[in-house]
């Protein structure tokens, strides 16, 4: 057994697929965070 880590996936999401002696895995990246900066006004 072998395992590798990949941050920033989503092993939720991940498949998997042997054909013909080929392992095909597919695991997607994680969302990015969406959050946006904003300005605020700083009074003196």
């Amino acid at each position: 057994m072998r395992t590798i880590a990949l941050p920033n996936s989503d092993p939720e999401k991940a498949v998997a697929k042997f054909k013909d002696g080929v392992l095909e895995l597919v695991v997607p990246k994680q969302e990015a965070d969406k959050r946006q900066g904003r300005q605020l006004l700083i009074e003196e």
